[in-house]
């Protein structure tokens, strides 16, 4: 998870100082959209946890964990691997790039495969719901 927030703090701060504004803008827009299924999920699941009496905690808490998988596979593997391929491919058609462009698709790059294995870990907990 350290890894993760580093290769995103120096993507955006990157992205900052070398003009590649766009790119450090849609990977926290990209990033932040999961979230909020995820945080409704945990607050359903400690609902059901302390003992509400309302039954449907626990099956509300999973179907938001299922729309957090599908949001985190469209936001994080589809659209950001567009970002990446973008980044890579498509700029070198407006600009050539230096030391900081490559590093920063490289960044890029590192935080997909990222993504990638996280969401074979939220796959794995999908399946026991």
């Amino acid at each position: 998870m350290l890894l993760h927030h580093c290769l995103t703090v120096v993507i955006t701060c990157i992205s900052y100082l070398f003009g590649w504004n766009r790119v450090g803008v849609v990977v926290m827009v990209l990033f932040d959209l999961a979230d909020v299924p995820l945080r409704f999920a945990k607050l359903c699941k400690y609902m059901h946890d302390k003992g509400n009496q309302w039954v449907r905690w626990q099956f509300l808490a999973d179907r938001l964990f299922e729309i957090f998988a599908l949001v985190f596979f469209f936001t994080r593997l589809v659209m950001y691997g567009y970002v990446c391929w973008s980044a890579h491919i498509e700029a070198t058609r407006y600009f050539p790039k230096g030391l900081p462009e490559w590093t920063c698709v490289v960044l890029l790059y590192s935080l997909y495969f990222l993504q990638v294995y996280w969401f074979h870990l939220i796959l794995k907990v999908a399946m026991r719901l």
